[in-house]
């Protein structure tokens, strides 16, 4: 019976591992390919089937499994599940509206197909290691186990350290330091006018040389950025350190802190230590963090408001209740709406915590300290559109710029309805699971798993995180604008909640499993450790390099060959003319303006200063610059940047 049982044990260990083995090179095939070829959905059946039995090899208990689903509460879970997946993974046709070209990661929506893959890869995988308790994967583990190890400020200090070398080198070989997208270079900017000691800045000459279609810039009386001041002023810290690109990666690298001491106050060491790991090695987090993106400074302070908020509550700490109103106040004057959103959500859950003792001082001060940073917008705003509740938004696109829905067109967009708020969101979700982890493996599904009815229980951490979650998802549904830049960006204050609770999810998923299969949850650990690893290993060689070389191409329409042609060739005291022309291979698209823009100082006062190219009538220009030389920008049939001096007129 012995000899039996082993040779069966062989059998199926060579089964799972075969499996394991040719779904993976499948899914490699597949993720190079540009599109899904036909012969992939006649494999669809196969697929399915090997998923299923993987499945159930991986729970052990058939019995206990077909009992539950049978039952009520079975039905309700599966049809829950069918729900959750459905929402998590339906390919939104709003996606190739935003991603035009071929090379875009995200084409295709082969990507799906490639998940579906991989999921019966990870079964098999899971199967195999744990019927092969030897061999190269257990040395994996040891090493990923000693890391783990490390003491806290030890482990702490080791990934803040990875996140900030990686942003590092991410602006500078990626984002060439510079900013891409309109928000980075309007924002930036704005910076540049506080450097000089002013909150807006004189109207250039002739306007129409020095704004584009989607600017984000404000030209009224005067000349500003469309957004709240609070990014701007971190930008201008890097500014007066000659380094502005230095600010979101150190952002970035300590959010990593503050997210594991958030994740402390809802769970445990193990799920702060693996929420350390998860957002380290995020690709989404990593691009982000190497941009000028507001979303990177929005975070930071949304982290530090949850960790001294929590605390202040169970200690009555008047201190860190000031530290949580200024951090709630720097986030309102970054981003006013997820401010908003979050700060009602954390008081909703403060006034159903019920203490021991309760001092109100602690309380008074949070939120005296909210009302002063409130002031402080509200001024801001008044300063520059002349109404303290005037938004520049709303001066740039007009007051319809805002939450709701609208049977009305909203600057350049359809109007905004329920069902289009629905789309944006089933977007939204779909674009997480790759962007998030660009593992092979969806990145939402543990949660999807974990908050099935039934699964698992829940306390009152996990509804609090989840309800942190769902903030944005809420508050956007209500939004016209949608976008994939740089992933679901406007979801980015999802992450720490999605993180934290993806860690709860994988451990009792692993613990599940412990239980149904009656082993021990150390093996079923192991086998998991290898999976991520393994699933890293994956991200880092084949979806990273893809997106580099992708957000490398002149991202978003932009990059630095303007200037750095410019200096090549010597051109000092000029003005040069960016030629536009959507139909000539030789103009560039209306966004490549913000190459050169993005260089120009507010007084207009630079060595080089970038002007669109109107054509005849840049004559109109050059009296306004006496004494300098006057070029056109364009490029040639390779996509080259070409330079030719303009007589001056």
């Amino acid at each position: 019976m012995q000899i039996k049982s082993y040779a069966s044990q062989i059998k199926n260990k060579g089964f799972f591992g075969s499996i394991a083995f040719i779904s993976f090179l499948f899914a490699l095939w597949l993720e190079f390919q540009a599109h899904i070829p036909r012969y992939f959905f006649i494999t669809l059946p196969l697929i399915t089937l090997l998923m299923i039995y993987n499945f159930f090899s991986l729970i052990g208990s058939l019995n206990k499994v077909k009992a539950f689903f049978v039952s009520l509460r079975g039905v309700i879970s599966l049809i829950c599940f069918l729900f959750f997946t459905a929402l998590c993974y339906t390919p939104s046709t709003i996606i190739p509206v935003y991603v035009r070209v071929n090379p875009s990661p995200f084409r295709n929506f082969h990507w799906l197909a490639v998940s579906f893959i991989e999921i019966l890869f990870s079964l098999a995988l899971l199967n195999y290691l744990l019927s092969h308790p030897e061999g190269l994967w257990l040395k994996i583990v040891s090493a990923c186990k000693a890391v783990w190890r490390l003491q806290t400020k030890y482990f702490l200090l080791l990934f803040a350290l990875m996140i900030l070398i990686t942003t590092n080198f991410f602006s500078w070989k990626v984002f060439e330091h510079i900013p891409h997208v309109q928000d980075e270079i309007s924002q930036f900017f704005q910076a540049k006018i506080f450097s000089m000691g002013n909150i807006t800045a004189p109207l250039p000459p002739i306007i129409d040389f020095f704004q584009y279609r989607f600017d984000n810039i404000i030209f009224a009386d005067r000349w500003y950025s469309q957004y709240p001041p609070g990014h701007p002023f971190f930008l201008l810290l890097g500014l007066l350190l000659k380094i502005p690109w230095i600010i979101n990666p150190i952002l970035g690298s300590l959010s990593c802190i503050l997210l594991y001491k958030v994740a402390l106050q809802y769970y445990g060491q193990q799920e702060a230590r693996l929420s350390v790991i998860l957002f380290a090695i995020s690709p989404f987090v990593l691009f982000m963090s190497s941009s000028f993106m507001n979303h990177v400074t929005t975070l930071f302070f949304m982290l530090l408001f949850i960790y001294t908020f929590n605390k202040f509550q169970h200690n009555n700490s008047s201190f860190l209740a000031i530290i949580a109103g200024l951090s709630l106040g720097t986030m309102l004057n970054i981003r006013p709406q997820e401010a908003l959103v979050i700060g009602v959500l954390y008081g909703i859950f403060y006034l159903i915590e019920k203490p021991a003792k309760r001092n109100y001082l602690p309380l008074l001060a949070f939120i005296s300290t909210v009302t002063i940073m409130a002031g402080i917008l509200l001024l801001y705003n008044y300063k520059t559109t002349g109404d303290p509740f005037l938004f520049g938004y709303q001066v740039r696109w007009g007051k319809k710029h805002t939450f709701g829905f609208s049977s009305e067109p909203i600057a350049y967009s359809p109007p905004h309805t329920p069902l289009t708020g629905l789309v944006h969101t089933l977007s939204n979700f779909f674009a997480l699971n790759q962007y998030l982890f660009e593992w092979p493996l969806p990145s939402l599904i543990p949660l999807v798993i974990f908050w099935t009815p039934f699964f698992f229980k829940k306390n009152s951490c996990d509804y609090r995180l989840f309800w942190g979650f769902l903030a944005a998802p809420i508050i956007y549904f209500f939004y016209y604008f949608q976008d994939l830049c740089l992933g679901p960006r406007l979801y980015y204050i999802s992450l720490p909640f999605i993180i934290i609770l993806t860690t709860k999810a994988l451990f009792q998923i692993m613990k599940g499993i412990s239980l149904l299969r009656s082993c021990s949850e150390k093996y079923i650990k192991d086998a998991v450790i290898a999976l991520l690893f393994l699933s890293v290993v994956f991200s880092c060689l084949v979806r990273m390099p893809q997106l580099y070389n992708f957000y490398s191409d002149s991202y978003w329409g932009v990059d630095d060959k303007p200037m750095k042609k410019a200096k090549q060739i010597g051109i000092k005291n000029a003005v040069i003319f960016l030629k536009i022309n959507y139909y000539d291979s030789k103009g560039f698209y209306e966004d490549y303006v913000g190459s050169g823009f993005l260089h120009n100082s507010p007084n207009l006062n630079d060595s080089i200063i970038f002007a669109r190219d109107l054509g005849a009538e840049n004559v109109q220009l050059m009296p306004f610059f006496p004494g300098r030389s006057f070029y056109s920008a364009s490029k040639n049939e390779k996509g080259e940047i070409i330079i030719e001096q303009l007589k001056n007129n």
